[in-house]
């Protein structure tokens, strides 16, 4: 099972750790007494910025790809608007 950072937050989390608690062979504890204390909203990265960041690391995009069998949404996009 690959799970990455991105999938831990966000719509389908949920699902996202029911899957790796059963492979695991746990079960899964929800406690919605957690808060998040650090979600904060950042402007987004100028085009540019992101597409010299995108092209440094074009080859960790592909290892991970190749590796994981998928990217997360926004890397997928990346890999799409920028390394195409």
């Amino acid at each position: 099972v690959t799970v990455f950072t991105e999938d831990l937050f966000g719509a389908g989390s949920e699902a996202v750790l029911a899957g790796f608690c059963q492979t695991l062979g746990v079960s899964i504890v929800s406690d919605q007494r957690v808060a998040y204390s650090n979600r904060l909203d950042y402007p987004p990265m100028p085009h540019s910025v992101r597409q010299r960041a995108v092209a440094a690391y074009a080859d960790v995009y592909r290892w991970a790809e190749e590796r994981c069998g998928r990217l997360p949404d926004r890397w997928a996009k990346d890999v799409r608007t920028f390394l195409a």
